[in-house]
């Protein structure tokens, strides 16, 4: 999550960094207990502590959007969160 706490993100960099975020859902889906989920976890809790509950990003790319909690948060910056939706 550096480049969130770094700059913020436009669109296509969030988006693809929750899908990223989705294909390691699966694969831990599919490896079962995995040694990594301590590490995703952690990594899950910092993100939830840059971010904030609202479901504006995964409203707009309904079809990209998967099912993980993360698609219904956006960044806690202000400017952060304007960044990503400036387009609309």
């Amino acid at each position: 999550m550096g480049e969130l706490e770094d700059h913020p993100l436009d669109q296509s960099e969030f988006l693809a960094a929750l899908q990223t975020r989705d294909l390691v859902q699966e694969l831990l889906v599919l490896r079962g207990s995995d040694p990594f989920e301590d590490a995703v976890d952690e990594i899950d809790a910092h993100f939830d502590d840059l971010t904030v509950e609202n479901a504006r990003f995964c409203e707009r790319f309904k079809e990209q959007a998967g099912s993980g909690w993360w698609w219904m948060r956006l960044p806690k910056n202000p400017s952060a969160q304007a960044y990503i939706v400036r387009d609309w």
